[in-house]
């Protein structure tokens, strides 16, 4: 018997030619149906990874503001005093 055939007995789909062998074909496959309603599945990681991007850049734009003050200031007091003016 031809291997697709043993697979549709034993109520499996043949596994796909561009995914791994073994549990990780069997994961992505799962991810790949829709559910049972026929809605596609909604991922929650990809909202993860755009709240830690955001929370980086915040991050970012905050210690730079810091960073700048610091910086104004150590200037501010390193400027030399005015020459006295001429008479």
């Amino acid at each position: 018997m031809p291997l697709l055939e043993l697979l549709r007995q034993a109520g499996r789909r043949p596994p796909h030619p561009g995914l791994p062998a073994g549990g990780a074909a069997v994961i992505l496959r799962r991810m790949a149906e829709p559910n049972e309603d026929g809605t596609p599945p909604r991922y929650r990681w990809p909202w993860v990874v755009l709240a830690a991007l955001v929370l980086a850049v915040i991050l970012a734009v905050v210690w730079m503001s810091f960073a700048v003050r610091k910086l104004r200031q150590e200037r501010d007091l390193n400027v030399p005093a005015p020459a006295a003016p001429a008479r």
